[in-house]
Protein backbone atom coordinates (compact mmCIF):
# COMPACT_ATOMS: atom_id res chain seq x y z
CA UNK A 1 0.00 0.00 0.00
CA UNK A 2 0.95 3.38 -0.63
CA UNK A 3 2.16 5.74 2.32
CA UNK A 4 0.84 9.09 3.05
CA UNK A 5 3.76 11.08 2.03
CA UNK A 6 3.44 9.15 -1.80
CA UNK A 7 -0.05 9.93 -2.05
CA UNK A 8 0.23 13.10 -1.34
CA UNK A 9 3.86 13.88 -3.47
CA UNK A 10 1.29 12.49 -6.44
CA UNK A 11 -1.85 14.64 -5.78
CA UNK A 12 0.58 17.84 -6.01
CA UNK A 13 2.21 16.81 -9.13
CA UNK A 14 -0.89 15.94 -10.69
CA UNK A 15 -2.31 18.98 -9.57
CA UNK A 16 0.75 21.22 -10.44
CA UNK A 17 0.59 19.12 -14.06
CA UNK A 18 -2.81 21.10 -14.06
CA UNK A 19 -1.46 24.42 -13.71
CA UNK A 20 -3.22 24.67 -10.62
CA UNK A 21 -1.52 26.95 -7.68
CA UNK A 22 -0.97 24.18 -4.77
CA UNK A 23 -0.54 24.33 -1.28
CA UNK A 24 1.07 21.79 0.64
CA UNK A 25 1.16 22.31 4.74
CA UNK A 26 0.91 19.79 7.58
CA UNK A 27 -0.29 16.48 5.53
CA UNK A 28 -3.02 18.64 4.07
CA UNK A 29 -3.23 20.14 0.00
CA UNK A 30 -5.68 23.13 -1.25
CA UNK A 31 -5.46 24.08 -4.82
CA UNK A 32 -6.75 27.21 -7.14
CA UNK A 33 -7.42 27.17 -10.23
CA UNK A 34 -7.61 30.08 -12.69
CA UNK A 35 -10.65 29.34 -15.32
CA UNK A 36 -9.11 30.49 -19.39
CA UNK A 37 -10.92 28.21 -20.63
CA UNK A 38 -14.89 26.20 -20.63
CA UNK A 39 -14.63 23.43 -18.41
CA UNK A 40 -16.50 20.74 -19.75
CA UNK A 41 -15.30 18.23 -16.84
CA UNK A 42 -17.89 17.86 -13.56
CA UNK A 43 -14.36 17.55 -11.49
CA UNK A 44 -10.89 17.67 -11.00
CA UNK A 45 -8.49 14.47 -10.66
CA UNK A 46 -6.61 14.75 -7.71
CA UNK A 47 -5.02 11.00 -7.68
CA UNK A 48 -5.62 7.86 -9.86
CA UNK A 49 -3.50 4.61 -9.49
CA UNK A 50 -3.01 1.45 -8.03
CA UNK A 51 -2.62 2.42 -4.21
CA UNK A 52 -3.17 -0.75 -2.55
CA UNK A 53 -3.49 -4.99 -3.54
CA UNK A 54 -7.21 -6.10 -4.36
CA UNK A 55 -7.28 -7.79 -0.82
CA UNK A 56 -6.84 -4.36 1.19
CA UNK A 57 -9.34 -3.54 3.36
CA UNK A 58 -10.97 -0.50 3.40
CA UNK A 59 -14.26 1.98 4.39
CA UNK A 60 -15.70 4.61 2.42
CA UNK A 61 -18.54 7.19 4.00
CA UNK A 62 -21.33 7.66 1.54
CA UNK A 63 -22.83 11.44 0.76
CA UNK A 64 -25.68 11.11 2.39
CA UNK A 65 -26.78 9.04 5.32
CA UNK A 66 -27.79 5.57 3.97
CA UNK A 67 -24.71 4.87 1.89
CA UNK A 68 -21.71 3.27 3.40
CA UNK A 69 -19.34 0.43 1.98
CA UNK A 70 -16.51 -1.52 3.21
CA UNK A 71 -14.78 -5.00 2.91
CA UNK A 72 -11.87 -5.08 0.10
CA UNK A 73 -11.15 -3.59 -3.11
CA UNK A 74 -11.99 -6.92 -4.31
CA UNK A 75 -15.15 -8.18 -2.31
CA UNK A 76 -17.20 -4.83 -1.24
CA UNK A 77 -20.10 -4.64 0.76
CA UNK A 78 -22.73 -2.24 1.25
CA UNK A 79 -23.57 -1.14 4.33
CA UNK A 80 -26.27 1.20 4.17
CA UNK A 81 -29.69 0.59 2.33
CA UNK A 82 -29.94 3.00 -0.31
CA UNK A 83 -26.11 3.67 -2.05
CA UNK A 84 -25.53 6.61 -3.71
CA UNK A 85 -24.32 5.03 -6.77
CA UNK A 86 -27.35 2.80 -7.23
CA UNK A 87 -31.28 2.63 -7.73
CA UNK A 88 -32.65 3.99 -6.16
CA UNK A 89 -30.98 7.17 -5.51
CA UNK A 90 -28.78 6.99 -8.84
CA UNK A 91 -30.82 6.19 -11.94
CA UNK A 92 -29.97 3.04 -13.90
CA UNK A 93 -28.91 5.63 -17.12
CA UNK A 94 -25.97 6.56 -14.83
CA UNK A 95 -24.62 3.67 -12.72
CA UNK A 96 -22.02 2.04 -13.89
CA UNK A 97 -20.02 -1.61 -12.58
CA UNK A 98 -16.93 -0.57 -13.03
CA UNK A 99 -15.77 1.09 -10.09
CA UNK A 100 -17.74 1.88 -6.32
CA UNK A 101 -18.14 4.91 -5.34
CA UNK A 102 -17.40 6.73 -1.47
CA UNK A 103 -17.57 10.56 -0.55
CA UNK A 104 -15.96 12.23 1.98
CA UNK A 105 -13.10 9.97 3.48
CA UNK A 106 -11.37 6.46 2.87
CA UNK A 107 -9.73 4.32 5.22
CA UNK A 108 -7.33 1.71 4.14
CA UNK A 109 -6.04 -0.85 6.26
CA UNK A 110 -2.97 -3.75 5.44
CA UNK A 111 -1.81 -4.94 8.39
CA UNK A 112 -0.54 -2.39 10.91
CA UNK A 113 -0.59 0.45 8.10
CA UNK A 114 -3.33 2.39 7.97
CA UNK A 115 -4.14 4.98 5.45
CA UNK A 116 -7.14 7.97 5.15
CA UNK A 117 -7.93 10.22 2.45
CA UNK A 118 -9.96 12.99 3.45
CA UNK A 119 -11.90 16.44 3.00
CA UNK A 120 -11.75 18.76 5.67
CA UNK A 121 -14.31 20.96 4.37
CA UNK A 122 -17.38 20.50 2.31
CA UNK A 123 -18.36 24.26 1.09
CA UNK A 124 -18.80 24.64 -2.41
CA UNK A 125 -17.37 21.41 -3.51
CA UNK A 126 -16.93 17.31 -2.79
CA UNK A 127 -13.93 15.02 -2.21
CA UNK A 128 -15.39 11.95 -4.22
CA UNK A 129 -13.94 8.15 -4.32
CA UNK A 130 -13.72 5.79 -7.19
CA UNK A 131 -12.87 2.18 -5.55
CA UNK A 132 -11.87 -0.32 -8.48
CA UNK A 133 -11.40 -4.70 -7.48
CA UNK A 134 -7.72 -4.05 -8.81
CA UNK A 135 -6.81 -2.12 -5.57
CA UNK A 136 -6.90 1.13 -8.23
CA UNK A 137 -8.38 4.26 -6.57
CA UNK A 138 -9.37 7.49 -8.36
CA UNK A 139 -9.89 10.50 -6.10
CA UNK A 140 -11.60 13.62 -7.59
CA UNK A 141 -12.72 16.93 -6.19
CA UNK A 142 -16.60 17.75 -8.16
CA UNK A 143 -16.50 20.72 -9.42
CA UNK A 144 -20.07 21.16 -10.74
CA UNK A 145 -18.79 22.77 -13.94
CA UNK A 146 -21.99 24.59 -14.96
CA UNK A 147 -21.28 26.60 -11.71
CA UNK A 148 -17.86 27.99 -12.76
CA UNK A 149 -17.68 30.87 -15.33
CA UNK A 150 -14.82 32.13 -17.55
CA UNK A 151 -12.24 34.40 -15.67
CA UNK A 152 -13.60 32.57 -12.26
CA UNK A 153 -10.83 31.09 -9.84
CA UNK A 154 -11.86 27.20 -8.49
CA UNK A 155 -10.75 27.50 -4.76
CA UNK A 156 -10.37 24.11 -3.65
CA UNK A 157 -11.82 22.24 -0.64
CA UNK A 158 -8.85 21.47 1.98
CA UNK A 159 -8.00 17.88 1.50
CA UNK A 160 -5.65 15.80 4.17
CA UNK A 161 -4.15 12.69 3.48
CA UNK A 162 -2.93 10.93 7.19
CA UNK A 163 -1.14 7.37 8.04
CA UNK A 164 -0.74 5.62 11.60
CA UNK A 165 -0.84 2.07 12.92
CA UNK A 166 -4.39 2.79 14.59
CA UNK A 167 -7.81 3.90 12.89
CA UNK A 168 -8.77 5.03 16.10
CA UNK A 169 -5.86 7.93 15.84
CA UNK A 170 -6.34 8.44 11.95
CA UNK A 171 -10.46 9.16 12.82
CA UNK A 172 -9.53 11.50 15.83
CA UNK A 173 -6.81 13.32 14.09
CA UNK A 174 -9.19 13.90 11.07
CA UNK A 175 -11.77 14.54 13.63
CA UNK A 176 -9.12 17.58 15.04
CA UNK A 177 -8.50 18.40 11.79
CA UNK A 178 -11.79 19.41 10.54
CA UNK A 179 -12.78 21.18 13.47
CA UNK A 180 -9.84 23.43 12.35
CA UNK A 181 -11.88 24.64 9.84
CA UNK A 182 -15.45 24.42 10.93
CA UNK A 183 -17.16 26.00 13.86
CA UNK A 184 -18.80 23.19 15.33
CA UNK A 185 -22.33 23.69 16.87
CA UNK A 186 -22.49 22.80 20.48
CA UNK A 187 -25.64 21.59 22.45
CA UNK A 188 -26.51 19.29 24.93
CA UNK A 189 -26.94 15.48 24.29
CA UNK A 190 -31.26 16.01 23.47
CA UNK A 191 -33.54 13.66 25.18
CA UNK A 192 -37.53 12.94 24.68
CA UNK A 193 -40.21 11.21 22.63
CA UNK A 194 -40.78 11.22 18.70
CA UNK A 195 -44.48 10.25 17.10
CA UNK A 196 -43.30 9.01 14.05
CA UNK A 197 -42.79 5.16 15.35
CA UNK A 198 -46.20 4.35 16.39
CA UNK A 199 -48.02 6.55 14.88
CA UNK A 200 -46.32 7.91 11.48
CA UNK A 201 -48.08 10.61 9.61
CA UNK A 202 -51.60 9.50 11.12
CA UNK A 203 -50.97 11.30 14.15
CA UNK A 204 -53.31 14.01 15.87
CA UNK A 205 -53.52 16.47 18.45
CA UNK A 206 -55.25 13.83 21.14
CA UNK A 207 -52.58 11.55 20.24
CA UNK A 208 -49.35 13.86 21.44
CA UNK A 209 -51.79 15.16 24.42
CA UNK A 210 -51.91 11.39 25.30
CA UNK A 211 -48.46 9.87 25.23
CA UNK A 212 -47.64 13.50 26.86
CA UNK A 213 -49.10 12.60 30.32
CA UNK A 214 -47.08 9.63 30.45
CA UNK A 215 -43.91 11.09 29.46
CA UNK A 216 -44.30 13.20 32.68
CA UNK A 217 -43.07 9.99 34.56
CA UNK A 218 -40.20 8.91 32.39
CA UNK A 219 -37.31 10.93 34.05
CA UNK A 220 -34.73 13.17 32.14
CA UNK A 221 -36.39 13.07 29.39
CA UNK A 222 -37.38 16.80 27.54
CA UNK A 223 -38.55 17.41 24.38
CA UNK A 224 -41.54 16.21 22.63
CA UNK A 225 -41.19 15.52 18.79
CA UNK A 226 -44.05 16.29 16.41
CA UNK A 227 -43.11 14.67 13.35
CA UNK A 228 -44.68 14.69 9.88
CA UNK A 229 -48.32 14.77 9.60
CA UNK A 230 -49.27 18.09 11.43
CA UNK A 231 -49.21 19.75 7.64
CA UNK A 232 -51.60 19.16 5.17
CA UNK A 233 -48.37 19.13 2.65
CA UNK A 234 -44.84 19.03 2.45
CA UNK A 235 -43.94 22.43 1.62
CA UNK A 236 -46.92 24.29 3.14
CA UNK A 237 -45.81 23.85 7.10
CA UNK A 238 -48.37 26.39 8.36
CA UNK A 239 -51.06 24.99 6.91
CA UNK A 240 -52.28 22.79 9.43
CA UNK A 241 -54.56 19.27 9.48
CA UNK A 242 -57.80 19.67 10.97
CA UNK A 243 -56.38 17.17 13.61
CA UNK A 244 -54.54 20.67 14.97
CA UNK A 245 -56.37 23.42 16.62
CA UNK A 246 -55.39 27.53 16.88
CA UNK A 247 -52.53 26.82 14.82
CA UNK A 248 -50.59 24.33 17.35
CA UNK A 249 -50.58 26.77 19.70
CA UNK A 250 -52.39 25.18 22.13
CA UNK A 251 -51.04 22.07 22.09
CA UNK A 252 -47.35 23.66 22.31
CA UNK A 253 -48.71 25.43 25.37
CA UNK A 254 -50.01 22.22 26.97
CA UNK A 255 -46.60 20.55 26.66
CA UNK A 256 -44.82 23.46 28.01
CA UNK A 257 -47.38 23.87 31.14
CA UNK A 258 -46.07 19.89 31.65
CA UNK A 259 -42.91 20.74 31.77
CA UNK A 260 -41.44 19.45 28.69
CA UNK A 261 -40.19 21.22 25.75
CA UNK A 262 -41.73 20.94 21.84
CA UNK A 263 -39.83 19.96 18.63
CA UNK A 264 -40.91 19.32 15.27
CA UNK A 265 -40.66 18.01 12.27
CA UNK A 266 -39.91 20.12 8.67
CA UNK A 267 -38.75 18.97 5.07
CA UNK A 268 -37.27 22.78 4.64
CA UNK A 269 -35.44 21.72 1.07
CA UNK A 270 -38.61 20.29 -0.82
CA UNK A 271 -42.50 20.61 -1.40
CA UNK A 272 -45.10 18.12 -2.65
CA UNK A 273 -46.45 19.00 -6.16
CA UNK A 274 -49.56 18.96 -4.50
CA UNK A 275 -48.66 21.76 -2.35
CA UNK A 276 -50.01 25.27 -2.48
CA UNK A 277 -46.02 26.80 -2.74
CA UNK A 278 -45.12 24.72 -5.49
CA UNK A 279 -48.59 25.51 -7.62
CA UNK A 280 -48.33 29.47 -7.11
CA UNK A 281 -44.90 29.87 -7.26
CA UNK A 282 -42.95 27.62 -9.50
CA UNK A 283 -40.31 29.56 -10.17
CA UNK A 284 -38.79 28.93 -6.78
CA UNK A 285 -38.09 25.48 -7.57
CA UNK A 286 -34.30 24.17 -9.06
CA UNK A 287 -33.90 23.24 -12.47
CA UNK A 288 -32.71 20.00 -13.87
CA UNK A 289 -29.38 20.67 -16.18
CA UNK A 290 -31.23 20.77 -19.68
CA UNK A 291 -33.15 23.83 -17.62
CA UNK A 292 -36.42 22.09 -17.05
CA UNK A 293 -38.08 21.78 -13.75
CA UNK A 294 -38.61 17.93 -12.93
CA UNK A 295 -39.72 16.52 -10.22
CA UNK A 296 -36.77 14.60 -7.94
CA UNK A 297 -37.56 11.06 -9.41
CA UNK A 298 -36.63 11.91 -12.58
CA UNK A 299 -33.07 11.53 -11.83
CA UNK A 300 -32.74 10.48 -8.07
CA UNK A 301 -35.12 8.96 -5.05
CA UNK A 302 -38.35 10.35 -6.01
CA UNK A 303 -39.47 10.32 -1.94
CA UNK A 304 -41.12 8.60 0.44
CA UNK A 305 -44.60 10.01 0.44
CA UNK A 306 -46.55 12.96 -0.51
CA UNK A 307 -44.94 12.94 -4.27
CA UNK A 308 -44.02 14.08 -6.06
CA UNK A 309 -41.31 16.29 -4.74
CA UNK A 310 -39.50 19.01 -5.91
CA UNK A 311 -36.20 20.93 -4.84
CA UNK A 312 -36.09 24.41 -3.78
CA UNK A 313 -33.78 26.89 -4.84
CA UNK A 314 -32.42 29.11 -2.51
CA UNK A 315 -30.59 31.22 -4.42
CA UNK A 316 -33.93 33.32 -4.65
CA UNK A 317 -34.28 35.79 -2.45
CA UNK A 318 -38.34 34.75 -2.11
CA UNK A 319 -37.38 31.47 -0.92
CA UNK A 320 -35.42 32.35 1.97
CA UNK A 321 -38.01 34.52 2.66
CA UNK A 322 -40.46 32.17 2.96
CA UNK A 323 -38.62 29.40 5.11
CA UNK A 324 -37.52 32.59 7.64
CA UNK A 325 -41.41 33.21 7.46
CA UNK A 326 -42.13 29.37 8.50
CA UNK A 327 -39.56 29.24 11.17
CA UNK A 328 -39.94 32.36 12.63
CA UNK A 329 -43.64 31.34 13.39
CA UNK A 330 -42.30 28.33 14.98
CA UNK A 331 -39.71 29.98 17.13
CA UNK A 332 -40.97 33.49 17.79
CA UNK A 333 -44.36 32.54 17.95
CA UNK A 334 -44.67 29.12 19.51
CA UNK A 335 -41.65 29.29 20.96
CA UNK A 336 -40.45 25.72 19.81
CA UNK A 337 -36.15 25.41 20.00
CA UNK A 338 -35.98 22.16 18.19
CA UNK A 339 -36.21 21.16 14.57
CA UNK A 340 -35.66 17.83 12.81
CA UNK A 341 -34.94 19.01 9.31
CA UNK A 342 -35.57 15.67 7.15
CA UNK A 343 -35.40 15.16 3.45
CA UNK A 344 -32.54 17.29 3.16
CA UNK A 345 -30.32 15.11 0.62
CA UNK A 346 -32.94 16.75 -2.04
CA UNK A 347 -31.29 20.43 -1.41
CA UNK A 348 -27.66 18.98 -2.62
CA UNK A 349 -28.74 16.74 -5.69
CA UNK A 350 -25.71 16.60 -7.75
CA UNK A 351 -28.20 17.05 -10.92
CA UNK A 352 -29.10 20.62 -10.01
CA UNK A 353 -29.43 23.60 -11.28
CA UNK A 354 -29.73 27.16 -9.71
CA UNK A 355 -30.90 30.27 -10.79
CA UNK A 356 -27.48 32.24 -9.46
CA UNK A 357 -25.72 29.13 -10.23
CA UNK A 358 -24.14 28.24 -7.07
CA UNK A 359 -23.68 24.45 -6.90
CA UNK A 360 -25.66 21.85 -5.30
CA UNK A 361 -23.59 22.30 -1.83
CA UNK A 362 -23.53 26.33 -1.83
CA UNK A 363 -27.31 26.09 -2.25
CA UNK A 364 -27.79 23.16 0.91
CA UNK A 365 -25.76 25.12 3.37
CA UNK A 366 -27.07 28.50 2.26
CA UNK A 367 -30.91 26.71 2.91
CA UNK A 368 -29.21 25.77 6.35
CA UNK A 369 -27.94 29.53 7.26
CA UNK A 370 -31.07 30.90 6.22
CA UNK A 371 -32.79 28.47 8.72
CA UNK A 372 -30.27 28.95 11.80
CA UNK A 373 -30.32 33.33 11.13
CA UNK A 374 -33.59 32.60 13.05
CA UNK A 375 -33.49 29.57 15.48
CA UNK A 376 -29.99 29.36 15.60
CA UNK A 377 -29.41 31.18 18.66
CA UNK A 378 -30.78 29.27 21.35
CA UNK A 379 -32.20 26.05 19.55
CA UNK A 380 -31.29 22.27 18.00
CA UNK A 381 -31.28 21.66 14.53
CA UNK A 382 -31.44 18.30 14.06
CA UNK A 383 -30.15 16.69 10.61
CA UNK A 384 -32.18 13.70 8.46
CA UNK A 385 -31.30 12.03 5.61
CA UNK A 386 -28.85 14.97 4.72
CA UNK A 387 -25.52 15.13 2.93
CA UNK A 388 -23.01 14.40 5.17
CA UNK A 389 -20.19 16.58 4.94
CA UNK A 390 -21.99 19.44 3.54
CA UNK A 391 -23.72 19.19 6.82
CA UNK A 392 -20.12 20.39 9.10
CA UNK A 393 -20.75 23.50 10.80
CA UNK A 394 -24.28 24.12 10.87
CA UNK A 395 -26.43 21.28 12.58
CA UNK A 396 -26.34 20.53 16.23
CA UNK A 397 -27.31 16.36 15.73
CA UNK A 398 -27.35 14.30 12.78
CA UNK A 399 -29.13 11.00 12.00
CA UNK A 400 -26.34 8.50 11.63
CA UNK A 401 -27.86 5.57 10.38
CA UNK A 402 -31.62 4.18 8.85
CA UNK A 403 -34.82 4.36 10.28
CA UNK A 404 -35.37 2.12 13.14
CA UNK A 405 -38.04 -1.48 12.30
CA UNK A 406 -38.53 -3.58 15.57
CA UNK A 407 -36.60 -6.66 13.59
CA UNK A 408 -33.10 -8.13 13.70
CA UNK A 409 -31.99 -7.48 10.54
CA UNK A 410 -32.84 -3.49 10.56
CA UNK A 411 -31.19 -3.48 14.46
CA UNK A 412 -28.00 -5.33 12.99
CA UNK A 413 -27.89 -2.93 10.12
CA UNK A 414 -28.27 0.64 12.04
CA UNK A 415 -24.84 -1.13 14.24
CA UNK A 416 -23.35 -1.46 11.07
CA UNK A 417 -23.80 1.94 10.24
CA UNK A 418 -23.60 3.58 13.16
CA UNK A 419 -20.05 1.28 14.84
CA UNK A 420 -18.02 3.14 11.55
CA UNK A 421 -19.78 6.82 12.64
CA UNK A 422 -19.41 6.84 16.48
CA UNK A 423 -16.41 8.56 16.24
CA UNK A 424 -18.59 11.82 14.89
CA UNK A 425 -20.53 12.05 18.24
CA UNK A 426 -19.61 15.46 19.59
CA UNK A 427 -16.67 15.97 17.39
CA UNK A 428 -18.99 17.07 14.01
CA UNK A 429 -22.43 17.07 15.63
CA UNK A 430 -24.04 15.09 18.07
CA UNK A 431 -25.13 11.89 16.88
CA UNK A 432 -28.81 10.82 16.79
CA UNK A 433 -29.02 6.84 15.98
CA UNK A 434 -32.16 7.07 15.70
CA UNK A 435 -35.70 6.15 18.23
CA UNK A 436 -35.31 3.76 20.96
CA UNK A 437 -38.11 1.29 20.58
CA UNK A 438 -38.52 -1.03 23.04
CA UNK A 439 -41.32 -2.96 22.43
CA UNK A 440 -43.11 -4.73 19.19
CA UNK A 441 -45.28 -2.87 16.89
CA UNK A 442 -47.75 -4.42 14.51
CA UNK A 443 -45.43 -6.77 12.26
CA UNK A 444 -42.35 -5.38 13.35
CA UNK A 445 -41.55 -8.53 15.55
CA UNK A 446 -38.21 -8.39 17.31
CA UNK A 447 -36.75 -10.95 19.90
CA UNK A 448 -35.72 -10.21 23.36
CA UNK A 449 -32.25 -10.62 22.21
CA UNK A 450 -32.78 -8.58 18.86
CA UNK A 451 -33.38 -5.28 21.26
CA UNK A 452 -30.50 -5.98 23.30
CA UNK A 453 -28.54 -5.31 19.92
CA UNK A 454 -31.04 -1.86 19.36
CA UNK A 455 -30.23 -1.08 23.42
CA UNK A 456 -26.19 -1.54 22.67
CA UNK A 457 -26.31 0.60 19.35
CA UNK A 458 -28.37 3.72 21.59
CA UNK A 459 -25.48 3.22 24.09
CA UNK A 460 -22.80 3.16 21.11
CA UNK A 461 -23.97 6.41 19.92
CA UNK A 462 -23.65 8.29 23.08
CA UNK A 463 -25.56 10.62 21.67
CA UNK A 464 -29.32 12.01 21.70
CA UNK A 465 -31.95 9.66 23.03
CA UNK A 466 -35.74 9.81 21.83
CA UNK A 467 -38.02 7.17 23.00
CA UNK A 468 -40.28 5.67 19.43
CA UNK A 469 -42.64 3.54 21.23
CA UNK A 470 -46.39 4.53 22.58
CA UNK A 471 -45.61 5.80 25.94
CA UNK A 472 -48.33 4.12 27.60
CA UNK A 473 -46.36 0.92 26.99
CA UNK A 474 -42.74 1.74 28.72
CA UNK A 475 -42.87 -0.55 31.69
CA UNK A 476 -40.93 0.09 34.93
CA UNK A 477 -37.99 -1.57 34.09
CA UNK A 478 -37.42 0.17 30.79
CA UNK A 479 -37.77 3.33 32.69
CA UNK A 480 -34.76 2.55 34.70
CA UNK A 481 -32.78 0.67 31.60
CA UNK A 482 -33.86 4.17 29.73
CA UNK A 483 -31.95 6.31 33.27
CA UNK A 484 -29.07 4.45 33.14
CA UNK A 485 -28.48 4.76 29.40
CA UNK A 486 -28.90 8.61 30.07
CA UNK A 487 -26.64 8.59 33.20
CA UNK A 488 -23.73 7.06 31.16
CA UNK A 489 -24.02 9.36 28.16
CA UNK A 490 -24.03 12.39 30.06
CA UNK A 491 -20.85 10.91 32.51
CA UNK A 492 -19.08 9.71 29.32
CA UNK A 493 -15.61 12.00 28.05
CA UNK A 494 -14.40 9.24 25.18
CA UNK A 495 -14.62 6.35 23.14
CA UNK A 496 -12.22 3.97 22.16
CA UNK A 497 -13.13 1.99 18.97
CA UNK A 498 -10.41 -0.71 18.09
CA UNK A 499 -9.53 -1.29 14.36
CA UNK A 500 -12.01 -4.15 13.73
CA UNK A 501 -14.38 -1.35 14.71
CA UNK A 502 -16.17 -3.85 16.97
CA UNK A 503 -15.18 -3.50 20.63
CA UNK A 504 -15.85 0.19 22.33
CA UNK A 505 -14.97 1.58 25.80
CA UNK A 506 -17.11 4.24 26.79
CA UNK A 507 -14.98 6.01 29.37
CA UNK A 508 -16.67 8.37 31.98
CA UNK A 509 -15.57 9.99 35.29
CA UNK A 510 -17.65 7.26 37.31
CA UNK A 511 -18.72 5.04 34.55
CA UNK A 512 -16.51 2.61 32.10
CA UNK A 513 -19.09 0.59 29.78
CA UNK A 514 -17.57 -1.70 26.83
CA UNK A 515 -19.39 -2.89 23.88
CA UNK A 516 -18.64 -6.14 21.96
CA UNK A 517 -20.27 -7.26 19.31
CA UNK A 518 -20.47 -9.74 15.99
CA UNK A 519 -21.31 -9.03 12.92
CA UNK A 520 -18.91 -11.39 10.87
CA UNK A 521 -20.00 -15.23 9.56
CA UNK A 522 -17.25 -16.51 12.29
CA UNK A 523 -17.66 -16.95 15.99
CA UNK A 524 -15.44 -14.28 17.65
CA UNK A 525 -13.98 -14.55 20.82
CA UNK A 526 -13.43 -11.53 22.89
CA UNK A 527 -10.79 -11.02 25.95
CA UNK A 528 -11.96 -9.39 29.35
CA UNK A 529 -9.73 -8.56 32.05
CA UNK A 530 -11.32 -6.82 34.19
CA UNK A 531 -14.78 -7.62 36.50
CA UNK A 532 -17.49 -5.97 35.09
CA UNK A 533 -21.39 -6.46 35.37
CA UNK A 534 -23.77 -8.12 32.46
CA UNK A 535 -25.54 -4.54 31.36
CA UNK A 536 -28.91 -6.54 30.72
CA UNK A 537 -28.45 -9.25 33.79
CA UNK A 538 -26.57 -7.79 36.23
CA UNK A 539 -24.21 -11.02 36.37
CA UNK A 540 -20.56 -10.74 36.92
CA UNK A 541 -18.40 -11.16 33.90
CA UNK A 542 -15.05 -11.80 33.14
CA UNK A 543 -12.70 -14.04 31.22
CA UNK A 544 -13.24 -14.88 27.48
CA UNK A 545 -16.56 -13.90 25.55
CA UNK A 546 -17.22 -15.90 22.44
CA UNK A 547 -20.08 -14.12 20.15
CA UNK A 548 -21.92 -16.01 17.38
CA UNK A 549 -23.26 -13.48 14.30
CA UNK A 550 -25.50 -11.13 15.57
CA UNK A 551 -24.93 -11.33 19.22
CA UNK A 552 -24.12 -8.33 21.37
CA UNK A 553 -22.45 -7.83 25.11
CA UNK A 554 -22.56 -5.03 27.06
CA UNK A 555 -20.76 -4.97 30.21
CA UNK A 556 -20.50 -2.56 33.00
CA UNK A 557 -19.68 -0.89 36.34
CA UNK A 558 -23.21 1.11 36.56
Amino acid sequence: MLTAVDVLEKIKKNLENFNAAVTVNNQEITFKKFISSKIENEEIVLFDEVIASSNTTYYAEGFQMLSQSMGTFSNITEIGRCPDDKEPYKKSKFITNEYKEGYNYILLNEGREKLLIGALSCNKYQLKFRIYNSGRLTVVMQIFSHANKLADTIESEIVTVLGATSNNELLKSLSARINRYNKRLFAQKPSGWCSWYCYYENISEQIIKDNLRFMKHIDNTKYVLIDDGYQKHMGDWLDFTNKFSNNLQDLIKEIKDAGKEPGIWVAPFIASGDSELFRKNKEYFAKSRLGKLEDAGVNTYEGWRDLPWYSLDFSIEEVRNYISRVFSYFHDVLNIRFYKLDACYWGACEHLVFKSGITPIENYRLGLKTILDVVGKDSILLGCNAPFWPSIGLVHSMRISDDVIRNKDRFIQQLNELRHRTWMNESLWINDPDCMCLHNYKDQIADPEDFMMHVATILLANGSVFLGDSLDKISPNNKKLIKRILDIHKDCIDINISDEFDSFILQGNKYKTRIFFNLDSQRKTFSLKEEFKDFFTGKMVKGDLTLDYGKVMVVSNI
